[in-house]
């Protein structure tokens, strides 16, 4: 409380005082980074079954997967991520694997897959 006597205070007097927020709400909160997983390179010998999980981190699940460069009889299942089958061609390849999310937002990684003729064709 003050006292000004018989004076009131300036109209023009500068009133200064805690500084406050005036603004809009918080901004938003950014969605989780969406990456998939990069198992790595593989190799494989012809004619071998395999089985293998890609996996995904943040985005909005369900995740739909694709995947070019696989080699030839190996499938990727477009909602599990999961490549299976057998291999029925030797050769090296550059695998590409993406990954799109419930809000639309896709992801993808790269790696190396060969498939090479049995290490002793006579063993």
């Amino acid at each position: 409380m003050a006292r000004y006597d018989l004076n009131p205070p300036s109209a023009t007097a500068n009133v200064i005082g805690l500084p406050r927020y005036i603004g809009c709400a918080s901004p938003p909160v950014p969605p989780p980074a969406f990456a998939v997983n990069n198992p790595g390179n593989r190799t494989t010998y012809i004619y071998e079954s395999v089985l293998l999980q890609v996996t995904a981190t943040g985005g909005t699940p369900s995740y739909t997967w694709s995947a070019t460069g696989l080699p030839f009889g190996l499938p990727i299942d477009s909602s599990t991520g999961v490549m299976s089958g057998t291999v029925s061609r030797f050769g090296s390849t550059t695998v590409t694997v993406t990954a799109v999310d419930a809000a639309g937002r896709s992801a993808s990684t790269q790696f190396r897959w060969t498939v090479a003729r049995e290490p002793c064709p006579t063993c």
